[in-house]
């Protein structure tokens, strides 16, 4: 679980040293997931995001992530302001990771901006993977 935010100070907006009446609006993000183990390889990652911005409608982010052997997976979501998104991922080597994704729009925007691409090469904080122990284990079951 986890609660962030952005344009927490509302800093005025500024072009070419011009101030404006406008600020960055505050934005809140709540976010809840939680790993189930389904079969001895098999995970399934629910997750929500609700994302509030000030003078903004809210906006909730609902799906999953499949992940098998620890090591990758397929997620999908859902978003109530009209988009689909869609991401492949793998665990490199110790805590780094490569995922693609991609993000549909479903409604009245997609004729707009049809969809947006995204790479992400990303590092685990802390300890959350024990790379070394994984791959014992996967080493282990491929010599049964």
């Amino acid at each position: 679980m986890g609660i962030s935010t952005s344009q927490l100070l509302k800093n005025t907006a500024t072009f070419s040293r011009v101030k404006t009446g406008s600020n960055y609006n505050r934005h809140y993000y709540f976010m809840a997931k939680y790993t189930l183990q389904t079969a001895d390889k098999f995970q399934i990652e629910p997750t929500t995001i609700l994302k509030i911005a000030e003078n903004s409608p809210m906006s909730l982010d609902a799906g999953a992530r499949f992940i098998y052997n620890k090591s990758v997976w397929f997620g999908i979501k859902y978003r109530t302001t009209n988009a689909l998104t869609f991401q492949l991922g793998a665990n490199l080597i110790k805590n780094f990771y490569l995922a693609y994704g991609c993000e549909q729009g479903t409604g009245a925007i997609q004729l707009a901006g049809n969809s947006t691409h995204e790479i992400q090469l990303g590092f685990y904080w802390g300890n959350n993977r024990i790379a070394k122990k994984e791959l014992k284990n996967k080493d282990d079951k491929t010599e049964e």
